[in-house]
């Protein structure tokens, strides 16, 4: 037997299924990804008029989420009755976080725009860096605390920003593994939107959730 393969083993004759960390992520990643591509189609799908994204991205973060929990899902069923729940309670949320991740975006061709002025084309690198960091993670986490959490957007935005605060590091990787997904997107378009309409959201999303879930259920989950 290879060691890919018992990396890799399903659950049974007498072999457990990996509880946490990269063994965990990958056994999720390898026994359930078609569920994954299927995710991927329905965010993409029920994201078409835009202003249900937020909740179209929720409630595939609850179907990856209880997939890293249990190991196993409903996803029809899981993913609507998050994506019902949710409704338009996010589109604020949602139009805050692009509002800042434009501004790093603007802050960042500024820093371009002015590279002759080393101060100042340093400091709006500087500005726009943080900003998107900032929008990324504080956004990301909100998600997927959404998916957790019956709490209302307010008490939800501030545990996501407590957490980030509480680990910036932890922040830093969910604001990296988005912002090089989306660069390797850009770079490899058109080629790349193949990857895009099978699995690239789907991976961004349930890495992210994989980085956020634990660090959220010691420090949020267990404490209500």
């Amino acid at each position: 037997m290879s060691i890919f393969t018992q990396f890799m083993n399903r659950e049974g004759a007498g072999i457990p299924a990996p509880s946490s960390g990269f063994r965990r992520y990958f056994y999720i990643l390898y026994t359930h990804f078609f569920k994954l591509v299927a995710l991927n189609f329905l965010t993409l799908l029920f994201s078409l008029p835009v202003v249900t994204a937020p909740a179209a991205l929720c409630a595939a973060d609850r179907v990856y989420l209880l997939l890293l929990k249990d190991g196993n899902c409903f996803l029809w069923q899981d993913y609507i009755k998050e994506f019902r729940e949710e409704g338009f309670r996010l589109i604020l949320p949602g139009l805050l976080f692009a509002l800042i991740l434009f501004s790093g975006y603007f802050f960042m061709s500024l820093g371009k725009g002015n590279a002759v002025y080393l101060g100042w084309s340093s400091l709006f690198w500087m500005l726009g860096i943080l900003m998107t960091a900032m929008g990324l993670a504080w956004g990301r986490y909100t998600l997927i605390l959404a998916a957790l959490q019956a709490l209302s957007v307010r008490k939800l935005m501030k545990n996501a920003a407590l957490l980030c605060a509480m680990n910036p590091a932890r922040a830093a990787l969910v604001a990296a593994v988005i912002a090089a997904a989306v660069f390797a997107a850009a770079v490899l378009m058109p080629i790349f939107l193949v990857a895009i309409a099978l699995i690239w959201v789907a991976f961004i999303q349930y890495t992210t959730c994989s980085i956020v879930y634990e660090f959220a259920e010691k420090y949020v989950i267990t404490e209500e």
